[in-house]
C-alpha cells in the first residue's frame, strides 16, 4: 500500500504565479462590471501548480476553470436579481506551508476574494486555514485530507473529500476479503503531517482485522531512488508511487501493488511500463471514471476536460470541479454574493441543491445536508484495477457506503 499521494507533496520548484486575473474588486463579493454586461464575481484557486505537487494541484485548478468557462458560456449565473460571469484567480502554493500563508493572504488582501477553492496538499492547507478565522473568506477544500484542517477555522472551512481517517476501515477490509491478502508492506510519507496520519490509520486498520504489516518503509516527495525500500519490501513476505512500483518490478517481485495515490493511466505510464502495472489496484475517493457508478456525469466531465486541456483528468480534477459547483449552489441558495450570507448558505446546503453536473455521490446527512457541523462532507470510495488492454485504471467496485458518516464525525469531534 502506498501513501495517499493525491494529498500532494512538498513542492520543490517553481514560483508563485497569479493566473487568471488580479486587482481590487469593486463591490459586494468581489463583483465588478464585465464586458458581457454581467457583473463579474472573482473566485480564487490556491493549489500546487508547480513542483512535485503539480500533478494534483494543476488538474484541480484546471477543473475550476472548466466550470467557470461553462457558466460564462451559458451567459453567466443568476444570483438573486443579478447575473454574474465568473473570473478565476489562481495562485501557486507549491504544497509549501510558507507559500500557503502567502498565497491566501494575497487572495484576501490584494484580490479581495471571498471564496477560495483548491487545496490538494494538507501542508499548505493547514497553514492557510490558520490565517482565516475572523476573516470574510470561505475555504472550500478538495483533496487535502488531514483531520487537522477543520480544526483551525471552524465555520468558514468546508471539505468535500473525506478526511484520511475515514477510508481505511473499508479499504483494508476490501483488500483482505477480495484480494486474499494476509500480509502487507506499507510505503508512505511517514515524515509528512497529512500522509503519516493516513498511513498509521491504514496500519491500525490492517492490524485490527488480522492482516500482518510485515514492513513499513518511508519515502519523500520527489524521490527517484527507492531501491533500498523496495528491496526490503520484496524480501518482506508481503502479499503487497509509480517509481516504487517500477523498482519493485525491476527487482523481479510480483507482489501486487495497492495504491492510495492519484494519477491517470498516462501519468503512471510515464514511469512504469504496461507490464509493470499488471496486478495493480488503486483505492481512492469516488472520482470521474469511465464505467463507474456515476457514469453519465463522469463521461461528460472527462470529455469536456480532455477537449479543454488535452489530457485525461486525474482524481483531484473531480474534487476541483465538484467544489466549483458546490460554491455555485451556495451562491444561488443565498441569492447574493455577500460573504456572510453565502457562508451560511454553505452550512445549509443540501445534496439535492447541487447542480446535476456534480460527479461524486455525496451521502446526505440529517435533513439532507451536504456538510456536517464541522464542515465535512461524506462519500464512498472506489476500487480500480489496472487494465492491460486499456492501459489505464478501470472501475472495479464501490466501497464504504455501509460505514456511514458517524465514524468520521465522531473521530473528528474527538480530534478537533
Amino acid at each position: 500500500c502506498g501513501a495517499p499521494a493525491a494529498d500532494g507533496g512538498a513542492a520543490t520548484s517553481g514560483g508563485a504565479a497569479a493566473g487568471d486575473g488580479s486587482g481590487a474588486a469593486a463591490s459586494e463579493g468581489g463583483a465588478k462590471a464585465g464586458a458581457s454586461g454581467n457583473k463579474v464575481l472573482k473566485i480564487g484557486v490556491d493549489d500546487s501548480l508547480t513542483g512535485t505537487g503539480a500533478p494534483y494541484g494543476l488538474p484541480a485548478a484546471n477543473a475550476v476553470k472548466l466550470g467557470a468557462s461553462e457558466v460564462n458560456a451559458e451567459g453567466g449565473i443568476k444570483i438573486g436579481d443579478e447575473t454574474y460571469d465568473i473570473e478565476v484567480i489562481t495562485y501557486d502554493n507549491k504544497s509549501d506551508a510558507t507559500e500557503g500563508v502567502s498565497t491566501i493572504q494575497k487572495l484576501m488582501d490584494v484580490d479581495n476574494v471571498n471564496y477560495v477553492l483548491g487545496w490538494s496538499s494538507s501542508t499548505s492547507t493547514i497553514s492557510a486555514a490558520q490565517q482565516i478565522p475572523g476573516k470574510e473568506i470561505t475555504m472550500l477544500v478538495g483533496n487535502a485530507r488531514s483531520p487537522q484542517i477543520l480544526l483551525y477555522s471552524p465555520g468558514n472551512t468546508f471539505r468535500s473529500a473525506t478526511a484520511n481517517c475515514y477510508d481505511p476501515i473499508s479499504d483494508c477490509q476490501y483488500i483482505k476479503d477480495n484480494l486474499g491478502v494476509s500480509k502487507v508492506a506499507v510505503l508512505a510519507f511517514f515524515n509528512d503531517t497529512g500522509y503519516s496520519v493516513h498511513a498509521n490509520n491504514v496500519i491500525d486498520a490492517f492490524e485490527k482485522i488480522g492482516v500482518e504489516v510485515v514492513a513499513q518503509e518511508t519515502m519523500n516527495a520527489g524521490d527517484l531512488d527507492l531501491l533500498s525500500q523496495m528491496t526490503n519490501i520484496a524480501n518482506s513476505g508481503a502479499d503487497e508511487s509509480a517509481m516504487a512500483l517500477r523498482q519493485l518490478r525491476e527487482l523481479g517481485s510480483t507482489i501486487p501493488m495497492i495504491t492510495y495515490s492519484s494519477g491517470t493511466g498516462p501519468q503512471w505510464l510515464e514511469t512504469c511500463t504496461n507490464d509493470q502495472m499488471d496486478g495493480s489496484y488503486a483505492i481512492r475517493p469516488q472520482v470521474a471514471e469511465e464505467g463507474g457508478e456515476n457514469g453519465e456525469q463522469s463521461d461528460a466531465f472527462i470529455k469536456k476536460y480532455e477537449e479543454m486541456f488535452g489530457e485525461n483528468p486525474s482524481q483531484t480534477a473531480t474534487n476541483g470541479y465538484d467544489n466549483f459547483w458546490i460554491l455555485m449552489a451556495a451562491l444561488q441558495k443565498a441569492g447574493t454574493t455577500e460573504w456572510e450570507s453565502v457562508n451560511n448558505a454553505m452550512k445549509e446546503l443540501k445534496v439535492e441543491d447541487l447542480d446535476p453536473r456534480v460527479i461524486i455521490e455525496y451521502t446526505p446527512l440529517d435533513g439532507g445536508l451536504l456538510f456536517d457541523d464541522l464542515g465535512q462532507a461524506y462519500h464512498p470510495y472506489t476500487v480500480s484495477k489496472w487494465s492491460m488492454d486499456e492501459q489505464n485504471w478501470a472501475y472495479e467496485d464501490t466501497i464504504g457506503k455501509d460505514i456511514g458518516p458517524d465514524f468520521l464525525h465522531n473521530y473528528l469531534k474527538e480530534y478537533c
